[in-house]
């Protein structure tokens, strides 16, 4: 099987996730060093010795890998906290980013994952090495520049552990070699697959520990973490790809893994039970396109149905083993267990599916609260778009997307709060508004040819970046979904006048007579409901007249939710 490697680590993680505290039952403190040593050991098997020489003596490899890793990541991260902190990152969290970023290499992930990339094992042995060795000295000092914070590390007890577990096993097996080269040519194939598999023991040890025990963070932190951390990744071995351009492949490939592997470990012990809940919030979204997709394959390709099928068959293997795990019930899912509970709070109705039709439509395209056209009239050209499609055979194949964005659209539109709540925007059909970003594409051409509609979609396109820029420095959660006001009251508790600033209305109170009382205009209740529609209280208008006191209120949220998470 070709993807092998890849089913199996899938299967150690649902492993880890399912039943955690397996691995604990086996007494791993005991024999968790032997995948290690059985990794080193077929790599000295498997490698010839000039190829070990030659890598060792490839400087310009190690100079550019331990580089990347050890000055570059650092510095970058240096550049990049003044713009965390701007954005409202707690210094917790980015104390933890800056020690992510001054480790060194990874040891046994790296040098397999390049050996499966078909990149040069030998190269990223001596790296994983150096890198370990170097970061003695450098973790501490980068530490140092970052964070202000030395560390001490145990120099003794590491040199011991590369010593043991990676050099002596890797030597054991070059000495073998002396005897067995023939043996280990004949059995390439073993001694290329039992590290793959040894790495998915570690991986499967690793995560049931993180599991078991948790990180203590909130779901909603996790996956920013693990967003962050993948982004962070994926740039990473982007620049170090295009850093080593004058490599042969194999060296190449090695150098990137190396230089960008030491990241991938900030997903460990950001996962947590609650974490992986997350997936539940995305399934129904995941489910609503591919059943899209699949109506238009068996539609005009009847052929291509099975493939698809099999495509989803590991996403419907986890969400029912995820039902299963946390409900008991392979076919629970979690928003719609507790989706009844939140509709009769919000509008007395246990009914999700409650909003008529065309007034969750109307809402989600044009309220000034949360339309989509209002917050990223952009979106108007991929709606055209969507049309030109059907009509020009030439797009044929772009329109499951039209399907798709449509069966995310209705369900939305239906929903008992359709506006989703306290956001800004319209975060119900944000999925959807991804697919429909692609439909843009076929009205190039078109906008191209006016220069008016150039201009049109020029004006449209800054005014959607503008809001959403002005969203992404000020929103606060509740400064406008639930703003408070402040009524002036008489002796008898009649409403006398409003105001949005306390001390008017306690000026009020003071000439006139009566008690200051506030008030939440909380858009999830009904009677302020009407909010939504309005033309003067708008959210956009609210944060651009009220920018730095909702930022700053931003800033005590965002604090307050990082000590929440500890």
């Amino acid at each position: 099987m070709r993807h092998w490697f890849l089913i199996l680590l899938g299967v150690a993680l649902l492993t880890a996730w399912l039943a955690p505290h397996a691995a604990g039952r086996l007494q791993p403190q005991w024999w968790s060093w032997l995948p290690v040593v059985v990794i080193f050991l077929a790599s000295g098997l498997a490698l010839p010795s000039e190829r070990v020489r030659t890598a060792a003596g490839d400087w310009r490899v190690h100079a550019f890998v331990q580089g990347f890793s050890l000055v570059l990541v650092p510095l970058m991260v240096l550049a990049l906290d003044p713009l965390l902190a701007a954005l409202g990152v707690g210094e917790p969290l980015r104390l933890g980013i800056a020690f992510l970023a001054c480790l060194p290499t990874t040891i046994t992930s790296g040098v397999v994952f390049t050996r499966s990339a078909g990149g040069d094992e030998a190269l990223a042995l001596v790296n994983a090495v150096l890198g370990n060795l170097l970061g003695l000295v450098l973790t501490p000092l980068a530490l140092l520049l970052l964070i202000g914070r030395s560390a001490e590390i145990p120099l003794l007890p590491v040199l011991r552990e590369l010593a043991l577990l990676v050099l002596l096993p890797f030597a054991v097996g070059q000495l073998l070699r002396l005897r067995l080269a023939a043996w280990a040519a004949a059995h390439r194939a073993l001694l290329s697959n039992t590290p793959q598999a040894m790495v998915a023991v570690v991986l499967w040890l690793v995560f049931s520990a993180a599991l078991q025990h948790g990180s203590g963070l909130s779901a909603g932190t996790v996956a920013l973490l693990v967003l962050g951390i993948a982004a962070a990744h994926a740039g990473l071995l982007l620049l170090a790809w295009t850093g080593g351009a004058a490599l042969d492949r194999p060296r190449r490939i090695a150098a990137t893994v190396a230089a960008a592997a030491a990241v991938l470990l900030g997903l460990i012990p950001a996962l947590d039970t609650d974490a992986l809940g997350l997936m539940d919030k995305i399934a129904g979204e995941c489910l609503l396109v591919l059943g899209a997709v699949a109506t238009w394959l068996a539609i005009v390709d009847r052929a291509r149905v099975l493939r698809l099928v099999l495509g989803a068959l590991p996403l419907g293997v986890v969400l029912v083993a995820y039902g299963w795990h946390t409900f008991g019930d392979p076919w629970a899912a979690g928003q719609l267990l507790v989706g009844p509970r939140v509709a009769i709070t919000k509008t007395g109705n246990p009914d999700l599916w409650q909003t008529p039709f065309f007034v969750g439509a109307a809402g989600l395209l044009f309220s000034p609260a949360r339309g989509l056209l209002v917050y990223s009239p952009i979106v108007a050209v991929a709606l055209w778009g969507m049309g030109r499609v059907w009509r020009d055979g030439k797009w044929a194949d772009w329109r499951p997307l039209t399907l798709a964005a449509l069966a995310l659209f209705l369900p939305a539109a239906k929903r008992f709060d359709w506006w989703g709540g306290w956001c800004y925007g319209y975060r119900l059909i944000m999925d959807a508004v991804t697919l429909l970003a692609f439909l843009a594409i076929p009205m190039v051409a078109w906008v191209r040819v006016k220069r008016w509609r150039q201009i049109a979609v020029s004006v449209l396109a800054l005014w959607s970046f503008g809001v959403q820029v002005l969203g992404v420095t000020a929103y606060d959660i509740g400064g406008w979904d639930a703003r408070l006001v402040f009524d002036v009251l008489d002796h008898e508790d009649n409403r006398r006048a409003t105001y949005d600033d306390r001390s008017l209305a306690e000026q009020h109170a003071q000439v006139h007579g009566g008690r200051v009382q506030s008030r939440s205009l909380n858009i999830d209740r009904p009677e302020y409901r009407h909010r939504l529609w309005s033309l003067t209280d708008t959210p956009i208008r609210y944060y651009l007249q009220n920018w730095s006191r909702a930022r700053s209120q931003r800033q005590k949220n965002v604090i307050r939710f990082m000590h929440q998470d500890g």
